[in-house]
């Protein structure tokens, strides 16, 4: 059902995509929007790793409550873990790309608030404040529980793209003068990567 990954010199392992997952801040949720159009925006959350899900909180009505009555086939994509290489400019990157379903969670007030403790003392400094905020808002809160079907993980290492112009492999050959013997000669046309009015 779900690709593998193209690259495979680039994966990571399943433990080091899900060590990934649970020591990011943030992520980025995406549901199929309106119209047909991806709707993806940035969400903190909490990973429990024992039941392979993923938590998250927010409003009670809106776009992405829409969008999951429609379908609740979901991705969730979290990327960090920069390091460097000997005197490399350039960081290495990992990230995780998680498909799943969706729901809202309704039906057991102590789960939600449970859950909604663990996911707060990921970003609360004290547990004093975490059992402050609960007590104030918690009847407001909406949490979404993701169920992971599939993850996978990878690593790449950004490098500079250089803009040049270079001779096109497809480029047709055609001719541009003719010498003393009546023959043409002919040259391969060489096309620039970019428009001649744009400046790189």
């Amino acid at each position: 059902m779900f690709r593998p990954l193209r690259r495979k010199k680039r994966a990571i392992t399943d433990q080091e995509a899900r060590e990934l997952l649970v020591n990011c801040k943030r992520g980025i949720f995406a549901v199929n929007g309106d119209d047909g159009y991806p709707y993806a925006i940035p969400v903190n959350y909490y990973f429990d790793p024992e039941h392979d899900k993923i938590y998250f909180h927010g409003a009670k009505a809106g776009h992405k409550v829409d969008a999951l009555k429609r379908s609740d086939k979901v991705c969730f994509t979290v990327y960090g873990n920069d390091w460097y290489k000997d005197d490399d400019w350039a960081p290495y990157v990992q990230s995780t790309v998680v498909f799943g379903r969706c729901r809202l969670v309704n039906d057991d007030p102590a789960f939600v608030e449970d859950k909604v403790r663990q996911f707060a003392l990921k970003y609360y400094p004290s547990a004093e404040e975490v059992e402050e905020e609960i007590k104030q808002s918690i009847r407001g809160v909406q949490l979404y529980e993701i169920t992971v079907e599939h993850l996978c993980g990878k690593q790449i290492q950004e490098k500079k793209q250089t803009w040049k112009t270079r001779t096109q492999p497809s480029a047709p050959y055609a001719p541009t003068h003719v010498d003393d013997t009546g023959a043409s000669r002919s040259t391969r046309i060489v096309r620039p990567l970019y428009p001649k009015n744009v400046t790189v």
